[in-house]
């Protein structure tokens, strides 16, 4: 198959959730904490899952998912994916307001977790003696849609791929449906694409992006904002406020099989983080995160 030509492209990209969706973040106790957003770490991973069938059928296993990563280091990169009520609505991203403290969208953060985040208790049981295994005992959270009167509906997730543009139609097909986060074996993590839709405009129009024929696509920000994916933290950009974390996840490895390595972790400012400075060019990475320029 020939390698992916043309310029660099920008599609919105709306999935709705038709199961709960739980993206893994800590451990509290029993509870399994999710987070309230799908890093593009996240969505690397599930589209490759879902593409590499499709971009090199004939490859088979591990061949296919290989083939896919090294494709899409070279042309394909994402954003996270934000929750939403709908393909139009307001978008819930992680903000810090001085006065009010974390904020998803214009929704205090506490306003945000009674509205959408709900848990499961769950225990493995030993199957001879029908009693929970050992530390088998776990309460997950989940993220899930409910309106203000309680009326059942689709939590939405949106956010942007930017890719080669001779991508367009293989990606818009294997996207169609989408398995993420965990839980996959009990029927979580499903998501269903709403809207793919070619956009100039700024991403969550607050980020121009410059793409087109360059090496790397990248973006900008015209004003103080708040960061919409992991920056990679750098001695001396003093310019920014929020939460660091590492940023991370178990990859393929040749000698042991998947999820073996665990990779670089990397350093990097959160999502809701600040950037005070204005006129920023930040590059965008394989994996979503950002690097400073």
């Amino acid at each position: 198959m020939m390698p992916p030509t043309g310029n660099w492209v920008c599609y919105r990209t709306v999935f709705s959730a038709e199961a709960p969706i739980h993206i893994g973040w800590h451990r509290l106790g029993l509870i399994e904490r999710t987070r309230y957003y799908i890093p593009a770490r996240a969505i690397w991973g599930a589209l490759i899952a879902s593409l590499a069938p499709i971009r090199f059928p004939d490859a088979g296993v591990p061949g296919m998912y290989q083939e896919t990563t090294a494709e899409f280091a070279a042309s394909v990169r994402f954003t996270c994916f934000f929750p939403s009520a709908g393909p139009n609505s307001e978008v819930w991203r992680p903000r810090y307001d001085p006065s009010a403290g974390l904020m998803y969208g214009n929704m205090p953060a506490a306003d945000f977790e009674s509205r959408f985040v709900f848990s499961q208790t769950s225990a493995t049981l030993n199957p001879a003696t029908f009693s929970a295994l050992d530390g088998a005992l776990h309460e997950s959270e989940y993220l899930c849609f409910t309106s203000p009167n309680n009326a059942p509906g689709a939590l939405h997730f949106i956010g942007y791929l930017i890719f080669k543009d001779s991508l367009a139609a293989d990606l818009e097909k294997g996207i169609s449906t989408v398995s993420i986060g965990a839980e996959r074996n009990y029927g979580w993590g499903r998501l269903r694409l709403r809207s793919f839709q070619r956009t100039t405009a700024p991403l969550f129009g607050e980020f121009p992006l410059t793409a087109g024929a360059v090496q790397n696509p990248s973006v900008r920000n015209n004003a103080e904002a708040s960061l919409p994916a992991h920056l990679l933290h750098q001695a001396g950009k003093t310019n920014l406020a929020g939460d660091l974390e590492l940023v991370g996840g178990r990859d393929w490895s040749p000698r042991s099989g998947s999820g073996r390595d665990l990779g670089e972790l990397k350093l990097c400012w959160a999502p809701g983080s600040q950037v005070h400075a204005n006129g920023t060019a930040f590059e965008i990475d394989h994996l979503g995160i950002w690097t400073a320029q």
